[in-house]
């Protein structure tokens, strides 16, 4: 009997630290620019915003997360909806990228004549970024602009059908109020 009974306090002590431990936030790692005596990048831990208490994955409701495909799939959606504008944004970061390894090579660089070398070639590095920039933010805006137009056109179109459209709700509201709806 007391055998059981202590099985019993074990496994309910287990099972109550697994769940402690299931609903801690997953830490994230990232590589820093610091590199350890062996040469290799070293991983430091990001530290993760606690979450609100609720019901994870239930959205519209305060203090609670919402689930992780949604966001999956708006990104996605984005990059098919927009493929120009991700492409050039791919771009902008490959040159952000090289502009901070010169950065880098600029803060190692032993002789003047060499930091003027790499400054010519951040300064020509930072200008075809910023020309990336710039086209990805006038590309957003043609779609924008395309995106406002449709909107416009739709608007105008349920004007022009006012009536009908009342109409056919005014007849769907009857209907659920008989008990005559879907």
């Amino acid at each position: 009997m007391k055998s059981k009974l202590a099985l019993l306090l074990i496994a309910a002590t287990g099972s109550t630290a697994l769940a402690a431990y299931a609903q801690q936030a997953p830490r994230a790692y990232v590589v820093t620019t610091d590199r350890s005596a062996e040469g290799q990048d070293v991983l430091a831990p990001v530290p993760v915003p606690p979450q609100p208490p609720g019901i994870p994955g239930v959205p519209g409701v305060p203090g609670v997360s919402a689930p992780a495909a949604p966001i999956a799939q708006m990104r996605n959606s984005f990059y098919t909806a927009r493929p120009q504008a991700f492409t050039l944004y791919g771009e902008e970061n490959n040159l952000s990228r090289q502009a901070e390894q010169l950065g880098q090579q600029l803060a190692a660089a032993k002789s003047d004549s060499d930091r003027d070398k790499i400054k010519g070639q951040l300064t020509e590095m930072l200008e075809k970024q910023f020309d990336q920039r710039q086209k990805r933010h006038e590309e957003e805006i043609k779609q924008l602009e395309a995106q406002i137009k449709k909107l416009k056109d739709l608007v105008d179109k349920r004007q022009e059908n006012r009536r009908e459209i009342i109409s056919a709700r005014l007849n769907q509201i009857v209907k659920e109020s008989q008990g005559l709806g879907w």
